[in-house]
């Protein structure tokens, strides 16, 4: 279970838990944190358990005939044969605020839970994440808490878990950010979240960074840091216009600085979560393996352009795979290559031997979903050999029963059922 990051592509520019605040002043006191449960109002529709279908992990064949379009959103979550994502009025105004829930078979609603607080700005996608022992949904959205007489709103962020495959609310929580301090009605993303911390971005231009203690469910810090990624009990991303020429990292626990690590002056950083404890850095000329421990260099691919398309995906077992694009820059070449996520020694790349390099689509459970001239196929992660030549689809996300095809520039995903 992957608790850190979804794959993507394209990484953005890629949680949960809080406490509830009563409002301040008038002689009320903060309430401890609770599980508070919502009215029943807050979940307008329940899942009704679907019928079996047929499980692959991984799957290696797909069957285009049953492909069907869902309106999963920018950034969907799949899990399983369910298709999280986070509706909000300000992208799609009939949808409403809602933790969403559709069946990736049949493109249905299977779902909903309706935030409490009103919300103030849009939401990126939930996280599937392990915590104190339960799988769970978790979405977040920019909320306010109301003024009461001449005390004046508060900005804040509504928290609502809940188990992914029924529904069932959990808890929802809000935390309170503090007006001018975060913008959370500027968008709110949920970066990570284990059971050291919940790590939550807020707004642009600023951007704030807020860290949430899973146990206490209260803010530990919250500071001018534009977080691209959570690995290892490690926050990472950049702070400051006079630093966006490197990455740094941060403690999730006590908000102390780590490391920086140089990027290429006057650039825009380019990194992203790798697989557990890693940090993929694409530069100007190579890939870079960081270590989030000490922000070290363990491993580099070398030949990069950091065109758009070049990036790394951990298949969440043991692989981190990399698609590097060079746009056709003479004496350059397209590389597809993998590497031990534990060592980050190379295992495979692409082209050799007489084999062309497929486009990455995806990664999964021991399997690379690749584009080649001849079609979708399924590589094996470790070796790189065809594991099947003609899979059907090369989709994006991948679960045992099934992925989703993206579709650049759009809300509508093509859902694709597993079939071997």
């Amino acid at each position: 279970m992957r608790g850190c990051a979804r794959p993507r592509l394209l990484p953005v520019a890629v949680v949960l838990a809080a406490v509830v605040l009563a409002g301040c002043g008038g002689g009320k006191k903060d309430q401890k944190p609770s599980e508070r449960k919502p009215a029943a109002s807050a979940a307008t529709k329940r899942a009704v358990p679907p019928p079996a279908a047929p499980r692959f992990d991984p799957p290696v064949r797909f069957d285009p005939r049953a492909e069907k379009p869902i309106s999963a959103g920018d950034e969907p979550v799949l899990w399983e044969r369910f298709v999280f994502r986070t509706a909000d009025t300000w992208n799609e105004p009939e949808e409403g605020n809602a933790l969403q829930a559709l069946d990736l078979l049949t493109g249905e609603e299977s779902w909903r839970l309706v935030p409490k607080t009103r919300v103030r700005s849009s939401s990126t996608s939930p996280l599937v994440v392990s915590l104190g022992g339960r799988t769970v949904v978790l979405a977040a959205f920019g909320a306010e808490i109301p003024g009461v007489g001449t005390l004046p709103a508060k900005l804040a962020v509504e928290l609502i878990a809940a188990d992914p495959g029924t529904g069932k609310l959990l808890w929802t929580s809000t935390v309170e950010v503090g007006n001018g301090k975060g913008w959370p009605d500027r968008g709110v993303r949920l970066v990570g979240a284990d059971d050291t911390a919940i790590v939550i971005a807020l707004g642009e231009d600023p951007a704030y960074t807020m860290v949430v203690d899973p146990a206490t469910r209260k803010a530990r810090w919250i500071r001018e840091l534009s977080a691209e990624g959570y690995t290892a009990g490690r926050v990472f991303g950049t702070a400051g216009e006079s630093l966006a020429d490197r990455v740094e990292t941060w403690d999730a626990k006590t908000g102390r600085k780590l490391w920086a690590a140089g990027f290429d002056p006057g650039r825009e950083p380019y990194d992203y979560p790798g697989g557990p404890g890693v940090i993929v850095q694409v530069r100007l000329a190579e890939v870079v393996f960081l270590d989030a421990a000490d922000g070290k260099v363990r491993g580099r691919l070398g030949g990069s352009t950091a065109f758009p398309g070049t990036a790394c995906l951990y298949d969440e077992v043991s692989v981190l795979v990399c698609d590097v694009r060079k746009s056709g820059l003479v004496g350059t070449q397209d590389l597809l290559a993998a590497y031990d996520v534990t060592t980050l020694k190379q295992l495979w790349k692409l082209p050799a031997n007489g084999r062309t390099k497929p486009g990455l689509t995806g990664a999964w459970h021991g399997v690379v979903y690749a584009m080649s001239e001849n079609g979708p196929v399924a590589l094996d992660a470790r070796s790189g050999a065809d594991r099947e030549p003609n899979a059907g689809a090369a989709p994006t996300l991948v679960s045992a029963n099934g992925g989703l095809i993206a579709a650049p520039g759009r809300r509508v995903w093509t859902a694709v059922p597993a079939v071997g």
